[in-house]
Protein backbone atom coordinates (compact mmCIF):
# COMPACT_ATOMS: atom_id res chain seq x y z
CA UNK A 1 0.00 0.00 0.00
CA UNK A 2 2.53 2.36 1.17
CA UNK A 3 5.63 2.11 2.57
CA UNK A 4 4.03 1.29 5.58
CA UNK A 5 0.59 -1.01 6.57
CA UNK A 6 -2.92 -0.29 7.18
CA UNK A 7 -2.13 -1.47 10.82
CA UNK A 8 0.87 0.46 10.80
CA UNK A 9 -0.63 3.41 10.16
CA UNK A 10 -3.24 3.27 12.45
CA UNK A 11 -1.35 2.80 15.25
CA UNK A 12 -0.19 6.83 14.53
CA UNK A 13 -3.60 8.27 13.52
CA UNK A 14 -5.28 10.99 15.81
CA UNK A 15 -8.86 9.48 14.32
CA UNK A 16 -8.73 5.98 14.59
CA UNK A 17 -11.88 3.77 14.59
CA UNK A 18 -12.47 0.45 14.59
CA UNK A 19 -14.14 0.48 11.23
CA UNK A 20 -10.83 1.24 9.44
CA UNK A 21 -8.89 -1.73 10.14
CA UNK A 22 -9.61 -5.30 9.14
CA UNK A 23 -7.83 -6.33 12.92
CA UNK A 24 -9.84 -4.98 14.69
CA UNK A 25 -13.33 -4.89 12.81
CA UNK A 26 -15.50 -6.57 14.79
CA UNK A 27 -19.21 -6.41 13.44
CA UNK A 28 -21.10 -7.71 16.68
CA UNK A 29 -19.20 -4.82 18.37
CA UNK A 30 -18.93 -1.93 15.85
CA UNK A 31 -20.94 -2.60 12.72
CA UNK A 32 -19.74 -0.65 9.77
CA UNK A 33 -22.71 0.57 7.97
CA UNK A 34 -20.87 -1.54 4.62
CA UNK A 35 -20.43 -4.51 6.31
CA UNK A 36 -16.31 -4.78 6.31
CA UNK A 37 -13.35 -2.40 7.49
CA UNK A 38 -12.95 0.98 5.21
CA UNK A 39 -10.05 3.16 4.31
CA UNK A 40 -9.39 6.27 6.99
CA UNK A 41 -9.77 9.56 5.58
CA UNK A 42 -6.48 10.24 6.22
CA UNK A 43 -5.29 7.41 3.92
CA UNK A 44 -7.00 8.30 1.15
CA UNK A 45 -4.81 11.52 -0.08
CA UNK A 46 -1.86 8.86 0.82
CA UNK A 47 -3.36 5.89 -1.78
CA UNK A 48 -4.30 8.37 -4.44
CA UNK A 49 -0.56 10.33 -4.12
CA UNK A 50 1.45 7.14 -3.57
CA UNK A 51 0.95 6.72 -7.46
CA UNK A 52 2.45 9.64 -8.69
CA UNK A 53 5.65 8.09 -8.43
CA UNK A 54 4.64 5.72 -11.09
CA UNK A 55 3.31 8.26 -13.22
CA UNK A 56 4.42 8.22 -16.70
CA UNK A 57 4.27 12.89 -16.90
CA UNK A 58 6.69 14.11 -19.22
CA UNK A 59 10.24 13.85 -17.42
CA UNK A 60 11.89 16.97 -17.42
CA UNK A 61 15.60 16.96 -17.71
CA UNK A 62 17.26 18.22 -14.63
CA UNK A 63 20.44 18.19 -16.11
CA UNK A 64 20.79 22.36 -15.65
CA UNK A 65 20.00 21.96 -12.11
CA UNK A 66 22.72 22.48 -9.39
CA UNK A 67 24.02 18.61 -8.35
CA UNK A 68 21.66 17.32 -5.79
CA UNK A 69 19.44 19.94 -5.64
CA UNK A 70 15.67 19.86 -6.84
CA UNK A 71 13.24 22.76 -5.89
CA UNK A 72 11.62 22.54 -2.55
CA UNK A 73 7.93 21.45 -2.94
CA UNK A 74 4.48 21.91 -1.05
CA UNK A 75 0.87 20.96 -1.20
CA UNK A 76 -1.05 24.68 -2.00
CA UNK A 77 -4.60 22.69 -1.79
CA UNK A 78 -5.90 19.14 -1.78
CA UNK A 79 -9.74 18.53 -1.67
CA UNK A 80 -10.98 14.76 -1.74
CA UNK A 81 -14.34 13.79 -2.77
CA UNK A 82 -16.43 10.44 -1.91
CA UNK A 83 -18.06 9.98 -4.78
CA UNK A 84 -19.52 6.34 -4.65
CA UNK A 85 -17.16 5.32 -1.49
CA UNK A 86 -16.17 4.52 1.16
CA UNK A 87 -12.81 2.57 -0.01
CA UNK A 88 -12.92 -0.69 1.69
CA UNK A 89 -9.87 -1.86 2.96
CA UNK A 90 -8.10 -4.84 0.78
CA UNK A 91 -10.05 -4.15 -2.18
CA UNK A 92 -8.04 -3.41 -5.79
CA UNK A 93 -8.87 -0.13 -7.16
CA UNK A 94 -7.43 1.81 -10.44
CA UNK A 95 -5.58 5.30 -10.41
CA UNK A 96 -5.99 7.74 -13.81
CA UNK A 97 -4.59 11.11 -13.26
CA UNK A 98 -4.54 14.05 -15.34
CA UNK A 99 -3.22 17.64 -15.08
CA UNK A 100 -5.94 20.23 -15.20
CA UNK A 101 -4.07 23.57 -14.86
CA UNK A 102 -0.63 25.12 -14.76
CA UNK A 103 0.13 28.40 -13.67
CA UNK A 104 2.80 30.72 -11.63
CA UNK A 105 2.14 33.06 -8.69
CA UNK A 106 5.58 35.62 -8.07
CA UNK A 107 7.58 33.14 -5.66
CA UNK A 108 6.31 29.44 -7.39
CA UNK A 109 5.19 27.25 -10.12
CA UNK A 110 2.46 24.54 -9.69
CA UNK A 111 0.88 22.40 -11.42
CA UNK A 112 -3.47 20.89 -10.73
CA UNK A 113 -4.00 16.96 -10.94
CA UNK A 114 -7.06 15.68 -10.96
CA UNK A 115 -6.95 11.82 -9.85
CA UNK A 116 -9.28 9.88 -9.70
CA UNK A 117 -9.72 6.35 -8.24
CA UNK A 118 -12.32 3.45 -10.21
CA UNK A 119 -13.06 0.06 -8.57
CA UNK A 120 -13.15 -2.79 -11.06
CA UNK A 121 -16.63 -2.48 -12.34
CA UNK A 122 -14.76 0.89 -13.84
CA UNK A 123 -17.38 2.56 -11.17
CA UNK A 124 -15.53 6.77 -9.73
CA UNK A 125 -15.50 5.60 -5.82
CA UNK A 126 -13.34 8.71 -5.19
CA UNK A 127 -11.95 12.03 -6.56
CA UNK A 128 -8.64 14.14 -5.74
CA UNK A 129 -8.05 17.33 -6.82
CA UNK A 130 -4.31 18.35 -5.57
CA UNK A 131 -2.14 21.87 -6.09
CA UNK A 132 1.43 20.97 -5.78
CA UNK A 133 3.53 24.02 -5.99
CA UNK A 134 7.38 24.54 -6.28
CA UNK A 135 9.07 27.81 -4.41
CA UNK A 136 11.23 29.26 -7.56
CA UNK A 137 14.25 30.71 -5.84
CA UNK A 138 14.96 27.15 -3.89
CA UNK A 139 17.00 26.97 -7.06
CA UNK A 140 19.95 29.24 -7.08
CA UNK A 141 19.67 29.64 -10.76
CA UNK A 142 16.18 29.81 -11.16
CA UNK A 143 15.80 33.07 -13.52
CA UNK A 144 18.80 30.99 -16.01
CA UNK A 145 16.59 27.98 -15.95
CA UNK A 146 13.65 29.71 -16.62
CA UNK A 147 14.84 31.79 -19.37
CA UNK A 148 15.92 28.19 -21.25
CA UNK A 149 12.68 26.52 -20.49
CA UNK A 150 10.65 29.83 -21.83
CA UNK A 151 12.99 28.89 -25.21
CA UNK A 152 11.70 25.24 -25.43
CA UNK A 153 8.41 26.53 -25.32
CA UNK A 154 5.95 27.45 -28.17
CA UNK A 155 3.07 29.35 -26.42
CA UNK A 156 2.84 31.12 -22.80
CA UNK A 157 0.00 29.87 -21.09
Amino acid sequence: LFPFTTEQKLNVITEWHPWFSKEYYNASVSPSPWGKPILSPEALNQIMLYTMKSAEWPTPSYELLPKNKTPVSLFGGCEIKLINGPVFVGETYFIEREITAVGETPKTEFIWTKTVMKDEKGCIIAEMTLQDMMLKYTVGNYDELRSIANGFSTSKL
